[in-house]
């Protein structure tokens, strides 16, 4: 009861970790990234009162709200607790073996640094008896050696490769259990083996994002000098970025059977992706569910500590579905999805705009929360998404994010990226396309969009000779020119290259500061570069390349529920089945030009082979 009363009186969650996602999300405010205080006044005039331009309100759906008295525009408030819980959940692959050998010489410089610095600190010195690799350090000159990871507990593992091949190709996993002649009890094994190679693989290549792109840079940058030299011109003098990454963010849902007869409910669970559009490399892709939890004991201490009894942003457990607020889902009758165009209908006025109201699962008679582990609120998971991607992207020197038309997604954006919008690091646009068009809808769009192209062409003579692309970004150049007090939600911009993939693409600018920073041509340029074509066509070649995400053939029951011939029991394994797929289609799979995502963005030479992830050491 007191930590009840304390968390009352405070009003807003406490920071944890630095963690503090409670203030205005709107870049244009003079309180974007500004702390509210934390103690304020309550009460009928506790807005006359407050010192700082903050005052606290509630909603129909009885969640505290934060409003922002300078912008008139409100969020719903979390909890930082939870969000950081969600955080180190999806970020822990990363840290997960961390400890690599290094030098054992604890004087030598080189004691702290990894073998993975490769020829820079260390050579190869060999083998020992047992095979193992032995090293020799360049600063001392001391030898050792690493062991290998042993295996232990995989039974029949020249199975390991076709089974990884076939997971990731289609083959139903009963299937495959009958191919390979082993039980399904066996499969999971494999599949939970295969994971853990295939989280290992990933953290020791992403931990490196940003130092590889600075490579790459350098490289092309020394190239460039060269180049000029050799020609007699003067090398360049201005230092290259560490890159440019154009990434594409979008959430899919995906059904999970029921695992009794008895109760035929399905889980609804939602994988939040991001992948960078020129690379198509998948950065992160995050499903709200945590396998490792015990929705028994949670529940249990939910119900002694008065969880239940306290406001959402203030509980313990924030960010889980607990049973009671399932509950009370379902028994209000209708889907808490809120979208953009509902937000703003309901604050489209001068008592501002609910646009962090991002609470997204649907929750009827027909859905369940899962049997074991337990389902997280997504827009928790999209917080701990965009974290993730400020940790991997840290020191990128420009960013793009280009995103499904949700608020949820803009909130957790803005938050986690407030410091590099701030200092014009960072953009981040709407995407929205009409997705109702058949083939030959779209064929007619885009040839409009062609025809209004090339009449815009005609109409000035130095267009002629312009490259259509450009042209484009003129025309968009007159489509941007909005009255000073439009509201941002209102600056629709349409795209005026559309194709087949993205018919009537229009975009909406989310970070702009109104301070003028950028000149038209510029904007006009990041306008072209909106698109969502790689995490749209991750999750296409993921829905094709791995049955467990296919497209549901269903069997409807005499209750209305359906069964998905082709999804999990478990969601654990859908978890662990995506994890290991992100692997593969970022190394391992080939474009049409002969490189993987991962090649082009510069974070391996050539395609991966299976055994290369299965015996990763």
């Amino acid at each position: 009861m007191e930590e009840e009363n304390i968390r009352k009186k405070k009003l807003l969650p406490e920071s944890v970790e630095g963690i503090d996602v409670n203030f205005c999300k709107n870049p244009a405010c003079g309180n974007y990234g500004q702390l509210p205080s934390r103690n304020r006044p309550r009460g009928r005039y506790a807005a006359s009162k407050s010192e700082d331009e903050y005052t606290i309100v509630g909603t129909s759906r009885g969640l505290p709200v934060l409003y922002c008295k300078k912008c008139k525009e409100s969020g719903v408030i979390k909890s930082n607790l939870g969000i950081y819980e969600e955080f180190r959940r999806l970020s822990d692959y990363l840290d997960n073996g961390k400890e690599y050998p290094s030098c054992p010489n604890k004087e030598c410089p080189h004691n702290n640094i990894d073998i993975d610095a490769g020829e820079r600190c260390y050579r190869l010195s060999g083998k020992t008896r047992s095979g193992s690799q032995r090293y020799l350090c360049k600063k001392c000159g001391t030898t050792f050696s690493v062991k290998q990871k042993s295996i232990t507990g995989q039974k029949k593992s020249y199975l390991n490769i076709g089974i990884l091949e076939q997971l990731t190709n289609g083959t139903k996993l009963r299937r495959i259990a009958r191919m390979k002649h082993i039980n399904v009890k066996t499969l999971y094994q494999k599949i939970e083996f295969l994971h853990n190679r295939a989280l290992a693989f990933l953290a020791n290549r992403e931990r490196k994002i940003v130092d590889t792109l600075s490579d790459v840079a350098e490289k092309r940058a020394i190239e460039r000098t060269e180049k000029a030299l050799a020609a007699g011109e003067e090398p360049p003098s201005y230092n290259e970025p560490i890159s440019k990454l154009y990434i594409g963010v979008d959430r899919q849902e995906h059904y999970v059977n029921w695992s009794r007869t008895k109760d035929k409910r399905n889980v609804v669970l939602q994988i939040v992706a991001s992948a960078e559009n020129n690379t198509g490399y998948v950065l992160a892709a995050n499903l709200n569910y945590d396998p490792t939890l015990d929705a028994e004991k949670i529940e249990e201490d939910a119900l002694v500590s008065g969880d239940y009894e306290i406001k959402k942003p203030y509980r313990r457990y924030a960010r889980l579905w607990l049973e009671r607020d399932y509950y009370e889902s379902v028994k209000n009758g209708k889907s808490e999805k809120a979208s953009l165009d509902a937000c703003i209908e309901q604050g489209d006025s001068e008592s501002g705009i609910l646009v962090e109201d991002d609470v997204t699962e649907q929750h009827n008679i027909n859905t369940q929360l899962p049997a074991k582990g337990m389902q997280i609120h997504s827009e928790y998971t999209l917080y701990g998404h965009f974290l993730l991607l400020r940790r991997l992207l840290r020191g990128i020197d420009k960013i793009r994010f280009f995103m499904d038309r949700e608020p949820g997604i803009r909130s957790a954006c803005l938050f986690a990226f407030y410091d590099e919008i701030l200092e014009k690091k960072c953009d981040a646009f709407f995407v929205k396309i009409n997705k109702t068009l058949n083939n030959h809808e779209k064929n007619i769009s885009v040839q409009k969009s062609k025809k209004i192209l090339r009449d815009f062409k005609e109409t000035r003579e130095e267009y002629a000779f312009m490259k259509d692309w450009d042209v484009a970004a003129e025309l968009i150049k007159t489509y941007i020119d909005f009255p000073k007090d439009t509201k941002w939600y209102k600056r629709w911009v349409t795209h005026t290259c559309p194709n087949m993939g993205e018919p009537e693409k229009e975009l909406c600018w989310l970070t702009d500061l109104q301070d003028n920073s950028y000149d038209k041509t510029h904007l006009a340029y990041l306008y072209l570069k909106g698109s969502q074509r790689a995490v749209d066509n991750f999750f296409y070649r993921l829905r094709e390349g791995v049955s467990l995400f296919a497209r549901p053939t269903t069997s409807a029951s005499n209750t209305g529920r359906k069964w998905y011939s082709n999804n999990a029991y478990n969601p654990a394994i859908l978890m662990k089945v995506l994890d290991i797929y992100r692997v593969v289609y970022n190394y391992v799979e080939i474009g049409e030009d002969g490189k993987t995502p991962a090649m082009r963005l510069g974070l391996a030479r050539a395609p991966l082979k299976y055994e290369d992830i299965i015996y990763y050491i």
